[in-house]
């Protein structure tokens, strides 16, 4: 019997608690070893209302929640001398189950965001991360982004980070 490929789509509320709990495993695991992205949990509430807007997405393998992401068009504060005041496309919030680590299911969720991004006539998607030791910027390059630019960030957490906006061109597909 031929396996089923993984389907990337809009996490129902039913399965909110589910995309939550993938995100915690990995906020954990980034706090557990010392990697700066995200410091401060995102609040639940705020997942939810994600969720509620079609904005956070799940890569299901075999019925599981093995990925998850937000696609959102939206305009971001922190870089708008570069992307303009106008909404863009942003890709966030990018989080693996620890049952499916390894698997390379972060790349597979990447590649079908863009596509679900191309067939919604998307030319671009933006992407934020850590620059810490140029090892976020280089797994998102391998995906196709490139960097834009590069800052300081101070967040309202008080924390400051040096961050990378990258840019992806959203192919059309036929």
């Amino acid at each position: 019997m031929a396996e089923i490929p993984p389907v990337l789509r809009a996490l129902r509320p039913d399965e909110a608690s589910h995309g939550y709990a993938v995100y915690l495993q990995a906020f954990a695991w980034l706090e557990a070893k010392g990697i700066r992205q995200w410091l401060i949990r995102y609040p639940e509430e705020k997942f939810m209302a994600r969720v509620l807007r079609g904005e956070s997405f799940g890569l299901f393998v075999g019925g599981e929640v093995a990925v998850i992401l937000a696609l959102a068009l939206e305009s971001s504060p922190y870089w708008l001398e570069t992307t303009g005041p106008n909404p863009v496309w942003w890709l966030s919030t990018i989080a693996t189950a620890s049952q499916f680590r390894g698997r390379q299911l972060g790349r597979y969720a990447i590649n079908a965001a863009v596509r679900r991004l191309s067939a919604a006539g998307a030319d671009v998607v933006f992407l934020d991360c850590v620059d810490n030791r140029g090892a976020l910027p280089a797994l998102y390059q391998q995906e196709g982004f490139a960097a834009l630019a590069r800052k300081p960030i101070r967040y309202p957490s008080g924390n400051t980070f040096p961050m990378v906006l990258m840019q992806r061109t959203v192919p059309r597909y036929g």
